[in-house]
Protein backbone atom coordinates (compact mmCIF):
# COMPACT_ATOMS: atom_id res chain seq x y z
CA UNK A 1 0.00 0.00 0.00
CA UNK A 2 1.35 3.50 -1.07
CA UNK A 3 1.49 5.91 1.45
CA UNK A 4 0.18 9.64 0.03
CA UNK A 5 1.32 12.75 1.91
CA UNK A 6 -1.87 14.03 3.68
CA UNK A 7 -3.59 17.28 2.56
CA UNK A 8 -2.75 19.24 5.62
CA UNK A 9 0.59 19.28 4.98
CA UNK A 10 0.52 21.05 1.51
CA UNK A 11 -1.83 23.71 2.82
CA UNK A 12 1.00 24.60 5.42
CA UNK A 13 3.79 24.83 2.86
CA UNK A 14 1.83 26.85 0.46
CA UNK A 15 1.32 28.95 3.57
CA UNK A 16 4.60 29.40 4.73
CA UNK A 17 5.83 29.72 0.96
CA UNK A 18 3.17 32.87 0.46
CA UNK A 19 4.29 34.33 3.71
CA UNK A 20 7.51 34.14 3.14
CA UNK A 21 6.76 36.13 -0.88
CA UNK A 22 4.91 38.61 1.03
CA UNK A 23 7.21 39.82 3.50
CA UNK A 24 9.90 39.79 0.94
CA UNK A 25 7.67 42.03 -0.97
CA UNK A 26 7.43 44.22 1.93
CA UNK A 27 10.30 45.23 2.67
CA UNK A 28 11.35 45.81 -1.14
CA UNK A 29 8.62 48.72 -1.08
CA UNK A 30 9.79 50.39 2.38
CA UNK A 31 12.84 50.74 0.76
CA UNK A 32 11.35 52.43 -2.45
CA UNK A 33 9.55 54.89 -0.52
CA UNK A 34 13.01 55.70 1.30
CA UNK A 35 14.57 56.45 -1.48
CA UNK A 36 11.53 58.50 -3.09
CA UNK A 37 11.35 60.58 0.30
CA UNK A 38 15.70 61.18 0.35
CA UNK A 39 15.11 62.86 -3.72
CA UNK A 40 14.76 66.49 -4.13
CA UNK A 41 11.79 67.60 -4.95
CA UNK A 42 11.56 68.90 -8.57
CA UNK A 43 10.59 72.31 -9.91
CA UNK A 44 7.46 72.41 -12.02
CA UNK A 45 5.51 75.18 -14.03
CA UNK A 46 2.10 76.50 -13.09
CA UNK A 47 -0.69 77.94 -15.06
CA UNK A 48 -3.42 80.08 -14.01
CA UNK A 49 -6.88 79.61 -15.28
CA UNK A 50 -9.47 82.15 -16.22
CA UNK A 51 -13.01 82.17 -16.19
CA UNK A 52 -14.89 82.57 -19.96
CA UNK A 53 -18.45 81.30 -21.15
CA UNK A 54 -18.60 78.99 -23.79
CA UNK A 55 -21.05 77.55 -26.26
CA UNK A 56 -20.63 74.13 -27.57
CA UNK A 57 -22.59 72.86 -30.52
CA UNK A 58 -22.93 69.29 -31.15
CA UNK A 59 -24.90 67.67 -33.86
CA UNK A 60 -27.10 64.72 -33.14
CA UNK A 61 -28.87 62.62 -35.93
CA UNK A 62 -32.39 62.79 -35.05
CA UNK A 63 -36.28 63.79 -36.81
CA UNK A 64 -38.42 65.98 -34.53
CA UNK A 65 -41.39 65.90 -35.25
CA UNK A 66 -44.90 68.16 -33.95
CA UNK A 67 -47.10 66.72 -31.28
CA UNK A 68 -49.90 66.92 -34.05
CA UNK A 69 -48.23 64.33 -36.53
CA UNK A 70 -50.20 61.02 -35.88
CA UNK A 71 -49.03 57.81 -37.70
CA UNK A 72 -50.76 56.45 -40.31
CA UNK A 73 -51.71 52.55 -40.24
CA UNK A 74 -53.51 51.07 -43.13
CA UNK A 75 -57.19 49.04 -42.02
CA UNK A 76 -56.69 46.48 -44.54
CA UNK A 77 -53.41 45.65 -46.84
CA UNK A 78 -52.35 45.35 -50.38
CA UNK A 79 -50.54 47.28 -52.66
CA UNK A 80 -51.00 51.18 -53.22
CA UNK A 81 -52.32 52.08 -56.64
CA UNK A 82 -52.81 55.75 -56.16
CA UNK A 83 -51.60 58.64 -53.53
CA UNK A 84 -54.38 61.12 -53.38
CA UNK A 85 -52.73 63.57 -50.88
CA UNK A 86 -48.53 64.84 -50.25
CA UNK A 87 -46.79 64.27 -47.44
CA UNK A 88 -46.79 67.17 -44.74
CA UNK A 89 -51.01 68.64 -46.48
CA UNK A 90 -53.46 69.64 -44.14
CA UNK A 91 -55.97 66.15 -44.66
CA UNK A 92 -59.84 66.53 -43.64
CA UNK A 93 -61.80 63.99 -41.68
CA UNK A 94 -63.25 61.43 -44.39
CA UNK A 95 -60.79 62.55 -47.19
CA UNK A 96 -59.38 59.51 -49.14
CA UNK A 97 -55.11 59.27 -48.61
CA UNK A 98 -54.57 56.43 -51.10
CA UNK A 99 -56.11 53.79 -53.17
CA UNK A 100 -55.62 50.34 -52.91
CA UNK A 101 -55.35 47.79 -55.56
CA UNK A 102 -58.89 46.21 -55.31
CA UNK A 103 -58.13 43.35 -57.16
CA UNK A 104 -57.36 40.55 -54.62
CA UNK A 105 -60.94 41.82 -53.04
CA UNK A 106 -63.08 41.88 -56.15
CA UNK A 107 -61.65 37.84 -56.29
CA UNK A 108 -62.39 37.53 -52.87
CA UNK A 109 -65.98 39.08 -53.58
CA UNK A 110 -67.13 36.50 -56.27
CA UNK A 111 -65.84 33.75 -54.76
CA UNK A 112 -67.91 34.31 -51.45
CA UNK A 113 -70.56 34.88 -53.87
CA UNK A 114 -70.40 31.71 -55.95
CA UNK A 115 -69.89 29.79 -52.68
CA UNK A 116 -73.23 31.83 -51.44
CA UNK A 117 -75.27 30.68 -54.86
CA UNK A 118 -73.81 27.56 -54.42
CA UNK A 119 -75.24 27.04 -50.56
CA UNK A 120 -78.67 28.45 -52.17
CA UNK A 121 -79.01 25.92 -54.95
CA UNK A 122 -78.16 22.93 -52.08
CA UNK A 123 -81.08 24.51 -49.90
CA UNK A 124 -83.40 24.59 -53.04
CA UNK A 125 -82.64 20.98 -53.47
CA UNK A 126 -82.73 19.59 -49.89
CA UNK A 127 -86.48 21.47 -49.82
CA UNK A 128 -87.89 19.25 -53.10
CA UNK A 129 -86.94 16.08 -51.61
Amino acid sequence: MKHFPSLKNYTLTTLLFLTWIGLAGCTTSAENQTEQTAAAPQKRSVITLKENSVTLHKEYPARIEGKVNVDIRPQAEGYLERIYVEEGAYVKAGQPLFKIADAPYREALHTAQANLGAAQADLKKLRWK
